[in-house]
């Protein structure tokens, strides 16, 4: 039964208003699935005309129905979501590769990861391509999530340029994700996480200075191939983009 069909049952009835009703039929329609578990692995978030690229790992086979890509997550009201994944069963060990302001053709790929013939970067032969929301990433300092169909942080990761001015609301961000242990050190000296504290936030965090504006040949930050996510800055390096294979 399609979710919108069992609000429309639950109203008739009258058991819930219609926001109620629609949150209950999402609730029942999503948990049809056993749903997959995914990392975040690599970002290019410089891409000329934002066309920015971000690649996901599965660490868990399972459905990645209503899995979003989201920046700056969190309670204070400036989260933004950049992709919502489709009803796609997806492997352990598989890629997912966002394209965010995507150009008008390649499509979103739910049946194999041969759906898109298109040629790199707006199609891998190897990974899932899924065609993202028309906003990209801001490139300065920013926190990228992952979250379930259930709004659950599954993972996360702060990204700062150093050279910029830290923006007021990343600091409240970076707390969010430190708060829920998807992000270390857990405080800054046992205080919040700030522009001045010490470390800094900008120190915790990942530095992507250097990401290239072109997604066929520029760097993008990776996590390291063989190193276990630790939820630390020290996970990620700056290298040539290697989206659609395995990271070095």
């Amino acid at each position: 039964m399609r979710s919108s069909s069992i609000g429309w049952c639950l109203a008739l009835l009258g058991l819930a208003s219609t926001s109620v009703a629609t949150a209950a039929a999402d609730r029942i329609f999503y948990s049809n699935f056993d749903f997959a578990v995914l990392l975040l692995n690599e970002v290019n978030a410089n891409v000329a005309g934002s066309q920015d690229l971000v690649e996901l790992r599965v660490l868990s086979s399972g459905n990645a129905a209503g899995i979003s890509l989201v920046q700056n997550p969190g309670p204070g009201g400036t989260s933004v979501v950049l992709a919502t994944l489709a009803d796609v069963p997806v492997a352990a060990g598989d890629l997912i590769v966002i394209h965010l302001a995507p150009i008008a053709g390649p499509i979103s790929e739910t049946t194999s990861k041969a759906d898109c013939t298109f040629s790199p970067p707006q199609c891998y032969s190897n990974a899932w391509d899924v065609q993202g929301g028309a906003t990209g990433i801001t490139y300065s300092d920013r926190v990228l999530a992952v979250l379930d169909a259930a709004g659950n942080v599954m993972d996360a990761a702060a990204f700062a340029l150093p050279a910029v001015v830290v923006p007021s609301t990343f600091p409240d961000a970076v707390a969010y994700i430190q708060s829920l242990g998807q992000w270390l050190p857990a405080d800054c000296s046992g205080s919040p996480c700030t522009a001045s504290s010490i470390p800094s936030v900008v120190q915790i965090s990942a530095d992507w200075t250097g990401l290239g504006n072109s997604a066929t040949t520029g760097n993008s930050i990776a996590r390291s191939g063989s190193a276990v996510d630790t939820n630390q800055a020290a996970d990620w390096r700056v290298g040539a983009n290697t989206f659609g294979a395995g990271n070095p």
